[in-house]
């Protein structure tokens, strides 16, 4: 791909902008069947989870679990640990401050909980893992669930960071170099 104009080239928001409503839609759904082309989802909901998902199996270096949606976790490690994820996303009018609600938490259906924060673009915030003992003891019952607020299980001393920078890095085909944040130049392509 040339850079030759880029700089006079409108950015994405500019173009959807121009766009009728169903047309944007109509995009919404090429983008969703490219990331499951891509492996990145799995299922036909919003990728936030089946993102999160990915990126936390891909760490693992083990596959997702084979009808995990309805199992109580999502992928299962090397040495047999059930490991559910869970993902939110900071948003322009702020965020929900908790991870999605947890159904049937009392019968032990995970050993590890990951909880993954994105921004609002999607990029990478931070992942935290605890044990299950430990969502019993943080999270909240509502409605006959429970909901694990993320500030606790990020805050808890138990709690451990889940650095996936160099899954994320996967996805990002130009680094930046450290210091003068300016886009390191392509190898290759």
């Amino acid at each position: 791909m040339s850079d030759a104009g880029a700089d006079d080239a409108p950015d994405l928001e500019s173009l959807l902008a121009q766009l009728a409503d169903a047309e944007v839609f109509a995009h919404w759904a090429t983008t969703m069947r490219e990331l499951r082309r891509r492996g990145l989802i799995r299922t036909d909901k919003s990728p936030l989870g089946d993102f999160a998902e990915w990126l936390v199996a891909r760490k693992y270096g083990v596959a997702l679990e084979e009808g995990a949606a309805n199992s109580g976790f999502d992928l299962r490690k090397d040495d047999g640990t059930r490991v559910q994820v869970k993902a939110r996303k900071f948003t322009a009018t702020g965020y929900t401050g908790h991870y999605g609600d947890m159904a049937k938490l009392g019968e032990h259906r995970f050993d590890e909980f990951v909880g993954v924060l994105f921004e609002e673009d999607f990029s990478l915030r931070g992942a935290w893992v605890t044990s299950y003992e430990r969502v019993v003891e943080l999270a909240v019952p509502v409605d006959g669930k429970h909901r694990l607020s993320i500030a606790k299980l990020r805050d808890d001393p138990q709690s451990q960071e889940l650095d996936l920078t160099e899954v994320w890095n996967e996805l990002t085909p130009v680094a930046l170099p450290e210091g003068d944040g300016e886009p390191a130049a392509a190898d290759g392509n």
